[in-house]
C-alpha cells in the first residue's frame, strides 16, 4: 500500500479490500484532487476527516459498507464538486450534511437505506447540477427542497415510497433536464407541479397511484420533453387539451391506467409531429374506441 502514489493528483484506492481509510498514505498528499475509494468495505469515516485535504475536489466512497458519516463530514471538503456515497448502507444524512458544500455539483446517493434527508438539505448547495436520491426508502423531501435548486439539471428520486411532493416543488426547477418520479406511492401532484419545468426532457411518473394530473401541467408548452411515462397508474382520462402542448414529444406511456376515454388532441398528427410511440395497453381500460382521427397518425400504437 505505501507503494501508491498518485498521478495528477488523483489517488485510486478501489477494490484493496480496505475495511477503513488509510488516513496515514492520504495525508501524505495534501495536493490531491481526487480520491478513488470505491468498492471497499469501509465502514467508518473519521471524524477530522478531509482535514489535511484542502484542494479535494472529487470523493468517491460509493460501494462500500458504510451505515453512517461523522456530524461535521464535510467540514475540511469546501472544496469538493464531486461525492459519490451510492451504494452503502447509509440510514440517516448528519443534520449539517450539506452545510459545506457551496461549490458541490454532483451529489450521487443512491442504492442506501435512507428514509429521510435533512430540511435544510437543499439550502447550501447552490451549484448542485446532479442530484440521485433513486433506490432509498423516502417517504418525504423537504418542503424547500425545490427553492434551492435552481441549478440543478438531473434529478433523480424513482424507487422510493413518497407519498406526496412538497407544494412548491418544482417551483425552482428552471434549469432540471431529467426528473424521475416513478416507482413511489403518490396520489397526487401539487397543484403548480409544471410550471418550472418548461426545459424539461423526460419526466418519469409511472408506477404510482395517481387518480389525477394538476392541470396546470399542460397550460404551456413543454418544447422539449422527448420522452413522458404515466403507466401503471390509476388515471381514467386526460384534459382535453393534453396532445397541445408537446409538439416534441418522442415516447409516451400510458398503459395500466383505467382509461374511460383520451382526448383527441392526443392523436392529431399536427399536435404530436415527433411521436413514434405510444402505449395504451391494459386490461383495465374502459375505452370503446379511439378517436377517428388516429388514422393518419404516424406513431405505433398499443392498445386493449
Amino acid at each position: 500500500m505505501e507503494s501508491i502514489q498518485p498521478i495528477d493528483g488523483v489517488l485510486t484506492l478501489s477494490k484493496k479490500h480496505l475495511t477503513k481509510l488509510p488516513t496515514k498514505l492520504v495525508y501524505n498528499f495534501p495536493y490531491l484532487k481526487s480520491l478513488i475509494l470505491n468498492h471497499n468495505n469501509i465502514t467508518s469515516i473519521p471524524d477530522d476527516f478531509g482535514k489535511f485535504l484542502p484542494n479535494l475536489e472529487i470523493l468517491n466512497l460509493d460501494n462500500n459498507n458504510l451505515s453512517s458519516l461523522p456530524n461535521d463530514f464535510g467540514k475540511y471538503l469546501s472544496r469538493l464538486k464531486v461525492l459519490n456515497l451510492d451504494n452503502n448502507n447509509l440510514s440517516l444524512l448528519p443534520n449539517d450534511f450539506s452545510k459545506y458544500y457551496s461549490l458541490l455539483n454532483i451529489l450521487n446517493l443512491k442504492n442506501n437505506k435512507l428514509t429521510s434527508i435533512p430540511n435544510d438539505f437543499g439550502k447550501y448547495l447552490s451549484s448542485l447540477e446532479f442530484l440521485s436520491l433513486d433506490n432509498n426508502n423516502l417517504t418525504s423531501i423537504p418542503s424547500d427542497l425545490g427553492v434551492w435548486f435552481k441549478k440543478i439539471n438531473f434529478l433523480y428520486l424513482h424507487n422510493n415510497q413518497l407519498t406526496t411532493l412538497p407544494i412548491n416543488f418544482s417551483d425552482e426547477f428552471v434549469n432540471l433536464k431529467v426528473l424521475t418520479l416513478n416507482n413511489n406511492q403518490l396520489t397526487t401532484l401539487p397543484i403548480n407541479f409544471g410550471r418550472c419545468l418548461k426545459n424539461l426532457n423526460v419526466l418519469y411518473l409511472d408506477k404510482n397511484k395517481l387518480t389525477t394530473l394538476p392541470l396546470y401541467l399542460f397550460k404551456e408548452k413543454f418544447i422539449h420533453l422527448t420522452i413522458f411515462t404515466l403507466d401503471n397508474n390509476h388515471l381514467s382520462i386526460l384534459p382535453d387539451d393534453f396532445g397541445e402542448n408537446l409538439p416534441n414529444l418522442e415516447y409516451l406511456s400510458l398503459h395500466n391506467n383505467d382509461w374511460i376515454t383520451l382526448p383527441k388532441s392526443l392523436f392529431i398528427k399536427d399536435n404530436m409531429l415527433k411521436l413514434t410511440f405510444i402505449n395504451i395497453l391494459s386490461s383495465y381500460n374502459q375505452i370503446n374506441e379511439l378517436p377517428e382521427i388516429i388514422q393518419p397518425f404516424n406513431a405505433s400504437v398499443n392498445v386493449s
